[in-house]
């Protein structure tokens, strides 16, 4: 199977049915991003998307494969079965799959639980330090059910169920701890800007085609400049402490170097792509 041909071929069918790739990835569940990425010959659409692409591109499963249109007197159905019923093993056998290791890691958060509260109770007769484990535990469990489950937007949906779960994580340390009152002023508008950082960074990278050198570029200006920065205003507010932090202004000096030399990087390596695909494309021509 040339991943090259196959792109092509989609890229083609695509055209000719006057869909864009937002509308193609839409009916397929999938990321335009995904779409970009078969029609580059970058990857393959995975094995269980293919029946429902064939359909919607109006080529059969074999011609998809091949990436071509199949010229014949008769269409050899007896093929076409052999590979759908294969894909639909592959489908069955990913799902099984998906459902032991998901088994797997909640058996151990399980037990981990487990042998927190035990330990806890044994130690002290009480159940105070054991709840800490515990809430992570549940907070990482819930947030990791929609990258077994869901296909699309599973990073930000599983953003979103970790944010909706750190709020009350935290009143439980707070609840547990001896100090108070350190919640609302301090730790919530901590974790606000570090988890928006996290939204941004994230819908960069599933949902737009920028440079993957570009975005890490950002990346490290937004956490290591911009978020470290408002970080050490709030804890200064909080402590009720003025001044310069050197140490946080060249943190955020280097790390701007640092993502200015990436993003160089990633100038220079799309300078090179093009060169190489205007190459390809004068030999095709």
């Amino acid at each position: 199977m040339d991943n090259k041909k196959m792109g092509e071929f989609i890229y083609v069918l695509r055209k000719a049915k006057a869909m864009t790739q937002k509308t193609l990835a839409e009916k397929l569940n999938v990321t335009d991003k995904a779409v970009s990425k078969w029609e580059r010959g970058n990857g393959y659409p995975e094995i269980t998307i293919i029946p429902e692409l064939a359909k919607e591109l109006g080529v059969t499963v074999n011609e998809l494969i091949c990436g071509e249109k199949i010229i014949s007197e008769r269409i050899d159905l007896k093929d076409e079965v052999v590979v759908n019923n294969t894909i639909k093993y592959v489908e069955k056998v990913k799902k099984i799959n998906t459902s032991n290791v998901f088994l797997v890691i909640s058996l151990t958060f399980l037990f981990s639980a487990f042998v927190c509260l035990i330990c806890n109770f044994a130690i002290s007769g009480l159940l105070n330090w054991s709840l800490y484990p515990l809430g992570g535990l549940l907070i990482i469990w819930f947030t990791i059910i929609p990258i077994f489950f869901i296909k699309k937007h599973r990073g930000l949906i599983s953003m979103f169920i970790m944010t909706v779960g750190l709020v009350p994580y935290l009143f439980l340390i707070e609840y547990l701890c001896p100090y108070k009152g350190w919640v609302l002023p301090l730790a919530i508008p901590i974790a606000g800007v570090v988890l928006i950082a996290f939204f941004i960074v994230i819908a960069l990278f599933l949902n737009t085609k920028i440079n993957r050198y570009y975005i890490v570029a950002s990346t490290c200006l937004l956490f290591g400049v911009i978020v470290n920065i408002i970080i050490k205003n709030i804890v200064y507010n909080y402590i009720k402490e003025n001044g310069i932090n050197i140490s946080v202004a060249i943190t955020a000096l280097s790390i701007a170097f640092v993502s200015f030399l990436i993003f160089i990087i990633g100038l220079l390596k799309k300078r090179e792509d093009l060169k190489s695909n205007k190459y390809i494309f004068e030999n095709k021509v």
